[in-house]
């Protein structure tokens, strides 16, 4: 098994755990596809996480407050947002932040008024 694998493993576990109700797994042309829209390369982790869960059902999240997003509300929210730069996939106190990929730029970012470096 790949360090890969054992975490995704691992993530949907815990998420498992917590009871965090998750949506079926996509394909790799359904991840093409995003990427196709998007115009961004997705990480590695973060297809083979998609892989395996397409975030939380119904918006379902943690008791920390974060809600990881099924591919096609990713899509949705960067359709309807006017920032092209920002990929969001999750949100933290119910979209009082979001959490995503920047188009020009490595890394994950916090995104409220403007976008911040998060990890």
């Amino acid at each position: 098994m790949s360090n890969m694998d054992s975490w995704t493993n691992e993530v949907i576990r815990q998420w498992q755990v917590e009871k965090i109700e998750l949506n079926a797994s996509v394909t790799n042309d359904q991840i093409n596809i995003a990427e196709q829209i998007l115009n961004f390369t997705f990480p590695d982790q973060f297809k083979q996480l998609y892989l395996r869960a397409n975030g939380f059902k119904d918006y379902d999240w943690r008791s920390n407050m974060f809600s990881i997003w099924p591919l096609e509300s990713i899509m949705d929210e960067y359709l309807s947002n006017t920032n092209k730069n920002f990929i969001g996939f999750s949100d933290y106190l119910i979209c009082s932040h979001c959490i995503g990929f920047m188009n020009d730029r490595k890394g994950i970012y916090k995104y409220c008024n403007e976008p911040e470096f998060y990890g």
